[in-house]
């Protein structure tokens, strides 16, 4: 488990939200359709899944909120479809 998603796992339920975490991005689509989130934080790069596959994976079970923190530098690939990424207003990526 990456430090950020330990910080996560602590202070999120400090502050009363329920806190699920997954492994692989199959095991957090398993747990999503189980479980029916309010929102995902996901990494763009899960083991053996691409982090657009979990997205698309998660959008297929209904709308759900999805905030994206990662760690890659990476840009998105324009051929990619630009509604799983990002809702209208907001941008592709946060630079600190």
């Amino acid at each position: 488990m990456s430090r950020s998603c330990c910080a996560l796992k602590i202070n999120l339920p400090a502050r009363r939200y329920a806190v699920l975490t997954a492994a692989t991005g199959a095991e957090g689509l398993d747990l999503a359709g189980r479980q029916l989130p309010e929102a995902v934080l996901l990494d763009l790069g899960p083991p053996e899944l691409d982090g657009m596959d979990v997205i698309r994976g998660l959008r297929a079970g209904g709308p759900v909120p999805i905030i994206v923190v990662s760690g890659l530098r990476r840009t998105l690939n324009p051929a990619r479809p630009r509604h799983l990424v990002t809702e209208p207003g907001l941008g592709d990526r946060f630079e600190p």
